[in-house]
């Protein structure tokens, strides 16, 4: 698979560590195809499905408490 480089945009070949053409070091890929910006996105995403509703019921029940 032909990788491009994020500087020049040149055609490389794969395993390449740094542009032949501009000189730019790539960067290593991920193996998973999963990169640290996506485990953080993921992360946050099912914090976010499980922290909110958790934090409206633990509000609902504080202000039922407070009326009462």
């Amino acid at each position: 698979m032909v990788e491009y480089c994020p500087k020049c945009n040149a055609q490389l070949p794969p395993g390449l560590e740094k542009c032949p053409i501009c000189g730019h070091r790539m960067g290593p890929k991920a193996k998973d195809g999963f990169t640290f910006r996506d485990m953080i996105w993921l992360t946050g995403t099912i914090l976010g499905i499980v922290l909110v509703p958790l934090l409206i019921i633990i509000g609902i029940v504080l202000l039922i408490i407070l009326l009462l």
